[in-house]
């Protein structure tokens, strides 16, 4: 059980040094609500400048399209 909760932990880490290296993020969302609640949630985060990396959102008609783009 703690072996996977060090495995896990490891992980996270990674993602987490891999996000906060990156220059952006970009989100992807499949729907006209998603597209509205990523874009509100944007704007928050770009401009309380708390987080290292801006935040984009690109809506695909699917999630196939989202990865491609």
């Amino acid at each position: 059980m703690n072996m996977w909760k060090t495995v896990s932990f490891l992980i996270f880490c990674n993602v987490v040094e891999t996000v906060l290296s990156e220059e952006g993020i970009k989100w992807c969302t499949v729907s006209s609500s998603e597209q509205k609640k990523c874009s509100d949630f944007s704007r928050a985060v770009n401009r309380t400048g708390t987080f290292k990396v801006a935040l984009s959102c690109q809506q695909a008609a699917d999630k196939i399209g989202a990865w491609i783009n």
